[in-house]
Parts: structure tokens; sequence; C-alpha cells
């Protein structure tokens, strides 16, 4: 993660990380393909964070800077897919994602559940439901069937 998510002693000339830099990049374009080096990046972390350690990862609480960075990803993938109006259906909850950032969102979003606190992600999913551009419209229930966050990521995973 030392370069992405961390300043890489190895590059001390680098003003800004990697995970920084790109995620800008990302939010300006707002496009799959502008957030390409950004989305792999995050590729890297999910094969990276459970190479841990059982003992890291018992003290869910010192992963703070990934589980920030997982859950800043997360809320921007959602709302990519969603866009800047509800999506009509549940059909277009994943809006003009690729399957490879579809992937990726899976792996962000199980991950949040198995490796940070427990509740951190419900909490994410339940403000990302009410942040939504039109979501007060709509209701939390149709909100939900509409986002990508009701993907059911374990089919697409394999799991």
């Amino acid at each position: 993660m030392a370069g992405f998510l961390y300043a890489d002693p190895q590059r001390p000339y680098l003003t800004e990380i990697d995970f920084r830099r790109s995620q800008k990049k990302c939010e300006e374009l707002k496009n799959t393909g502008g957030c390409l080096e950004f989305f792999q990046g995050l590729g890297r972390m999910t094969q990276s964070l459970p190479s841990l350690g059982s003992k890291c990862l018992e003290e869910r609480e010192k992963l703070s800077g990934p589980q920030k960075a997982y859950f800043e990803a997360i809320k921007m993938i959602v709302q990519m897919a969603w866009g800047d109006t509800p999506p009509r259906s549940t059909y277009e909850r994943i809006g003009n994602l690729d399957s490879h950032t579809l992937s990726l969102f899976c792996k962000l979003r199980r991950q949040s559940e198995m490796y940070f606190a427990e509740g951190s992600y419900d909490q994410l999913r339940e403000s990302l439901l009410q942040s939504l551009k039109g979501a007060q419209e709509l209701g939390r229930e149709e909100v939900w069937r509409r986002s990508l966050l009701s993907v059911p990521c374990d089919s697409l995973l394999g799991y």
C-alpha cells in the first residue's frame, strides 16, 4: 500500500500520494476510463489487505487508513453508477460501469464487511442511500433497489 495509500519512503520527492492524485483525476472525469489508475491502485489494495495477517486484522480499529480509502472509493463508484438522476429501474443500477469496475466494487464491499469495524460498512451504506441525487423523492427501499449497493456481489464473485 506504500506509494498508493501512504507516502513511499523511497520516493520522497512525491508531494502527493497516488491515491489522492488518481482520486482527483477520477472525480474530475467521472468515467471508468478516467478512473483507470485509481481503480488499478484500489485493485492492488484489495489483493494486499488480506495478506496483512490475522494479528493485524484482529486490531480492526488500526485499519483506519485503508478503511477511509475503501469507503471513499465505494462512494465514488456508487455515485458514478447512479449518475445525475436516479436509474429508472433495477436493470440500470450498474450504470455505465464495466465488469472490471463492478468486480472491484464487490471486492471493496466484501472486504469492508470482513475487515473493518463491525457495523461501519452498514453506516456507510445507509448514508450513501440518503445522499444519492433524487433519493429523497423515492424512499429508502426504492433507492436500495435501484442502487449499485443492492447488486448481489456474492454471485458475481462466485462466493
